[in-house]
């Protein structure tokens, strides 16, 4: 493997990526292509040590391939969210360094989203260069949704709240803008949910202004022992500006 130039995140390595799909159906394919895995614990934010990052020439490249590959692993039982706690904005920073043209971006064993993961607001419009990651794999999480670390169960629990705008990492890693009277396609958004939980019906509100050309999902289940079903609750609502190809 060739050297990585750039600075690694706290709690991350550089680890030969593994199929975490196949992982969980007990068969460990291991790839020949580097990527980075940060093991994410209670606490946890994403950063560095130090407080300016080696970054040459504001460029970072590791696999020296048109594709890159990064993992975030929660622990397979720990209650843990992706919240704002976790400083996504300086995760969003750190990887707009990485240029290439087709990104991997595993989530696997998350528990839940906080509805909003940024304490500050960014449009869409600012967001349309990012290029966070066009390929997003959410393995083994539970799909449940929350506002202020309160669990949403039903779209009366977001109408009721103060809450503005809906910014998860699904929203924020939707590279398109929005422009007062059409879409701009910026970038092909996949999102791929594999062995994931859903315990409660889904409100339609919380893929407001999410814009993505694929969504697959794989592995449903409905038995006695676990509920695997993608369900929408039937509520319609005329501001919902979700784009789905």
């Amino acid at each position: 493997m060739d050297t990585f130039n750039c600075e690694l995140p706290v709690g991350c390595k550089i680890h030969y990526n593994f199929d975490d799909l196949h992982f969980f159906e007990n068969k460990i394919i291991f790839s020949d292509l580097p990527g980075i895995r940060c093991e994410i614990r209670k606490g946890y934010k994403f950063g560095f040590k130090v407080s300016q990052p080696i970054i040459p020439n504001n460029s970072c490249n590791l696999s020296k391939t048109y594709t890159e590959y990064f993992k975030l692993a929660w622990p397979m039982n720990d209650l843990l969210i992706f919240d704002s706690s976790f400083h996504f904005d300086v995760m969003i920073k750190y990887f707009t360094y990485f240029q290439n043209e087709k990104n991997f971006f595993n989530l696997v064993n998350v528990k839940g989203f906080e509805l909003n993961i940024l304490e500050i607001s960014f449009s869409f419009s600012s967001l349309q260069d990012l290029n966070i990651s066009n390929n997003i794999n959410c393995i083994n999480c539970q799909m449940n949704f929350y506002n202020q670390g309160k669990l949403v169960k039903s779209c009366n629990d977001i109408l009721q709240s103060n809450i503005t705008s809906i910014q998860s990492f699904f929203q924020l890693s939707s590279s398109y803008m929005i422009s007062s009277s059409s879409y701009r396609y910026n970038s092909n958004l996949y999102i791929s949910l594999y062995f994931c939980e859903f315990k409660l019906p889904l409100c339609p509100l919380v893929f407001k202004s999410l814009f993505v050309y694929t969504l697959y999902i794989d592995r449903l289940t409905n038995t006695f022992y676990e509920k695997r079903l993608f369900e929408i609750s039937n509520e319609t609502f005329d501001s919902l500006n979700s784009f789905l190809v």
